[in-house]
């Protein structure tokens, strides 16, 4: 889609079509605001803007709108989510079952991993945690000592994957690391 309005803007007719729209659109914004601002008709605003009667404020105006709006909707635009937040959330690794969450960081802009933990091998639905020199499910409870976690080269190993996975967004996923 966006490709095809690439063409469409670089195209030499199409692109004069397109200009075209945007200044008679322009146009009858200025001929809103005169009329609201003077008190006028809106017919004598369109015709005083059409003959070019139109005060240099109200073209400054005009501009600092439009371009304040865009600079709105570009901040407050909601991009789509990208599908890796939603399907790349648990693996096997280190021959453990993990799970993951994602969350995006305004000022990196980018998703990071947080929440990493590991699910019972008991159980395979609760998730462990540690309670002082072992580690304890909590649903189930079992206990395990001799697991060997590398929390930092399963993380590397996730980011190293949802990369490969999701090659579109490989630029979305930081290095940075929240627990």
């Amino acid at each position: 889609m966006k490709e095809k309005l690439s063409n469409i803007w670089h195209d030499p007719v199409w692109s004069k079509v397109i200009a075209a729209v945007i200044v008679a659109l322009g146009g009858l914004l200025v001929s809103a605001i005169k009329s609201l601002c003077s008190q006028e008709s809106f017919g004598t605003a369109l015709l005083n803007v059409l003959s070019f009667k139109v005060s240099v404020w109200i073209v400054l105006s005009v501009i600092f709108i439009v371009v304040l709006g865009v600079a709105l909707l570009k901040k407050h635009a909601h991009k789509p989510t990208p599908p890796f937040v939603t399907e790349f959330t648990s693996g096997i690794y280190q021959k453990q079952q993990w799970q993951w969450r994602w969350r995006w960081d305004d000022e990196e802009r980018c998703y990071y991993i947080y929440d990493l933990s590991v699910k019972c091998p008991k159980c395979k639905t609760g998730l462990l945690t540690i309670s002082f020199d072992n580690y304890q499910c909590g649903k189930c409870g079992a206990e395990f000592d001799a697991l060997r976690i590398d929390y930092d080269g399963v993380k590397k190993q996730i980011l190293a994957d949802a990369r490969n996975a999701y090659p579109h967004f490989k630029d979305s996923v930081s290095d940075m690391w929240m627990v």
